[in-house]
């Protein structure tokens, strides 16, 4: 995967944490309740872990084997279906666990050998609302959400009718408290990931103090039992399993489930492999082996051809999610990627939002036996930097963009201008060719008449609107 660099130690307070020249974590070093727990990662040339060693205190170590099959980056010790999707767990760890999905790969059901059994139902949407649990009786839960899929009141039935159970409240897009049946109220206190660390009840004192391993297993229960709270790693829903154990829970992450055992998805990404992106050909990779910097919070993703461009467009993301929404549009099964290349900054501002021009190409992306072809191109150049140009050169030849065009910017630094540019996404993703004509148009008028004959002619009224309606905040996190 290219020449070797020296790893990399941060720091968080306590914490520390060691990266190699990919940016992969391979050691995350927590102190937690005045006894440290480790955390030292492997990984295979697709970026798949390959094993997991955990230290508690004195106490030895113990490895947690994941051996990957490099030819389709799927476990060894775990079956899959014809689309990819994990169907099976066998392993010396965790007990055995079994998935089955619908015909649209949502999983319908997990099964778990000594624990419980998950039953899953979805709306037309594809965002979960009901889930029966099994032990000894049926306990269903039946879940409402927001517009942005978050989580806004939980109902419960046991058998002996539907109940209220608990309502979430949130603050900025973010997790701000909760009010149960059981627990009464409890504000949560999160970390910069929106994993709750801390849980305080309505006087302010300590309820529960929850730390995370890096890949989003409970530190502080990691040798005694866990707490039912179900909002957990990334302030996503949690199906736990037997409460004595952490081996048999999964995380609902909408597109996907993932297992913070494993630090690994239990589907496929359904977002193509990067050319020049090495970390992103494992398909069930969690946030690029980052996870103490990245989050993935609904598995979809956009192509930027420089680091400023994807840094300026997931800010904007970050900060409301139907800007989200309108990037992840650029999803396979949409016909389209799109490339956005804003140029270099007019001015230094500190999210790059002042580019002097957008280039925009709108084409296809990769097949599956395209994908595999890349990575093979990428080997035979010899990977590294090499590969990286000839696996870029073999992407762009093989989607065939057809259509493309380029504008002028503004170098404003207002609110409503860093969202104008967002506009034309939008009216790219909707009409592709209305789009590319008024962007040569907005190049002309920006060449002859500067900043005010560019905005009138680029449709100034429809990025008004969609920056209307962003500016209806709902932020949800996204990669940094």
């Amino acid at each position: 995967m290219g020449p070797r660099h020296p790893a990399v130690t941060k720091a968080t307070g306590a914490d520390g944490f060691v990266y190699d020249g990919a940016s992969r974590l391979v050691k995350g070093e927590l102190l937690v309740g005045g006894v440290t727990k480790k955390d030292q990662f492997t990984y295979d040339g697709y970026s798949n872990p390959t094993n997991i060693r955990r230290t508690i205190g004195a106490a030895n170590p113990e490895d947690r084997a994941l051996p990957a099959d490099t030819a389709t980056n799927r476990l060894t010790i775990g079956s899959y279906d014809h689309a990819g999707n994990q169907t099976a767990l066998t392993a010396s760890f965790a007990p055995n666990q079994t998935y089955t999905y619908d015909p649209l790969d949502q999983m319908r059901a997990r099964s778990v050998t000594g624990s419980r059994s998950f039953v899953y139902l979805y709306d037309a949407d594809g965002e979960r609302v009901a889930v029966d649990e099994t032990t000894t009786g049926t306990t269903r839960m039946l879940t409402l959400r927001g517009l942005d899929g978050k989580v806004l009141r939980e109902l419960r039935d046991a058998g002996a009718g539907w109940a209220w159970a608990k309502d979430y409240v949130y603050r900025g897009g973010t997790l701000l408290a909760s009010v149960s049946v059981d627990g009464g109220i409890r504000h949560y206190h999160l970390d910069h990931l929106s994993t709750p660390r801390l849980h305080t009840d309505r006087c302010g004192a300590i309820a529960a103090e929850l730390k995370s391993f890096p890949y989003g297993e409970s530190a502080t229960e990691a040798t005694g039992p866990q707490k039912s709270e179900r909002m957990r790693f990334t302030m996503h829903e949690r199906d736990l399993g037997d409460l004595a154990s952490l081996t048999d829970d999964l995380d609902y992450m909408h597109a996907r489930y993932y297992s913070a055992v494993t630090g690994r998805f239990l589907g496929v990404d359904p977002v193509p492999s990067k050319a020049g992106v090495p970390a992103t050909w494992g398909k069930y990779q969690y946030a690029r082996s980052n996870p103490v910097v990245l989050v993935d919070p609904d598995g979809r993703d956009v192509y930027f051809q420089n680091p400023a461009d994807k840094r300026a467009f997931e800010l904007a993301a970050a900060r409301n999610w139907r800007v989200a929404r309108v990037l992840a549009e650029f999803a396979p099964g949409k016909g389209r990627d799109l490339f956005i290349n804003r140029g270099t900054p007019a001015s230094p501002v500190p999210d790059a939002r002042a580019p002097a021009s957008v280039d925009i190409s709108i084409g296809r992306g990769l097949t599956d036996a395209e994908a595999v072809q890349m990575q093979t191109v990428w080997k035979d150049a010899g990977g590294g930097a090499a590969g990286d140009k000839a696996a870029a050169e073999y992407y762009q030849t093989t989607t065939q963009v057809v259509t493309k065009a380029t504008i002028t910017l503004s170098g404003s630094e207002t609110p409503k201008d860093r969202l104008h540019e967002l506009g034309y996404v939008q009216q790219a993703l909707e009409n592709p060719a209305e789009y590319l004509q008024q962007a040569e148009e907005a190049k002309k008028a920006g060449q002859t008449g500067g900043n005010a004959a560019y905005k009138q002619s680029a449709s100034e009224q429809y990025a008004d609107d969609f920056a209307r309606e962003a500016a209806k905040t709902d932020p949800r996190p996204r990669n940094p």
